[in-house]
């Protein structure tokens, strides 16, 4: 495969995820909610369904009470007054954890979002520290509780077929890399007689 197809493919892909991203930039339809104290906290992606390889945020809304906007409206949270909070979002695929910076969502108080390109299909683990108020805050949310949307593949989204995909690409590096080892293993029977 030569570099100039993978770079063309690379870019196709990056395209389509900000054009994704900025087509589909609309709440998410579905968040996890509930009580922290006297706060309730919903959590979930920023856009909904999630894909994989497309550029995508978790966002934090924190609202004093029980929340009464079940609605999922965009005006949810908009006449809310500023809760101070200082939190952090751990985002974990398996094994895998990292810490993302969480950053308040332009001058809409109480929203917040960390950036992230999720880079597998599946379910997402979000681990909320910090404080709100005075309040600590130690909560996990799950993709897999159903809440709000596991990560799912892009090839369901792509049309048409884009030429090289990454896991074509792997697929034929690692049959290269089979041959290779085999015709050194030639070479090297024929070296030794």
């Amino acid at each position: 495969m030569n570099k100039r197809r993978f770079f063309v493919a690379f870019l196709l892909m990056m395209l389509l995820s900000i054009s994704l991203f900025s087509a589909a930039n609309q709440p998410a339809k579905a968040h996890e909610g509930r009580q922290v104290g006297p706060y309730t906290v919903e959590l979930g992606w920023v856009v909904e369904p999630a894909y994989a390889g497309v550029y995508n945020g978790v966002e934090v809304h924190i609202s004093m009470g029980e929340d009464e906007h079940a609605d999922e409206t965009t005006d949810d949270h908009a006449e809310a007054e500023p809760i101070e909070a200082d939190l952090q979002i751990e985002v974990s695929f398996g094994d895998a954890a990292k810490v993302l910076d969480l950053e308040l969502a332009g001058d809409e108080p109480n929203h917040y979002i960390a950036a992230i390109i999720p880079t597998r299909a599946g379910d997402y683990t979000f681990r909320l520290t910090g404080m709100i108020g005075e309040i600590p805050v130690d909560e996990i949310f799950a993709s897999a509780d159903g809440e709000f949307s596991s990560v799912e593949p892009i090839r369901d989204v792509l049309f048409p077929e884009p030429e090289a995909s990454i896991e074509g690409l792997q697929n034929q590096i690692s049959q290269l890399e089979a041959l290779i080892a085999e015709l050194q293993a030639q070479l090297t029977e024929l070296q030794s007689q």
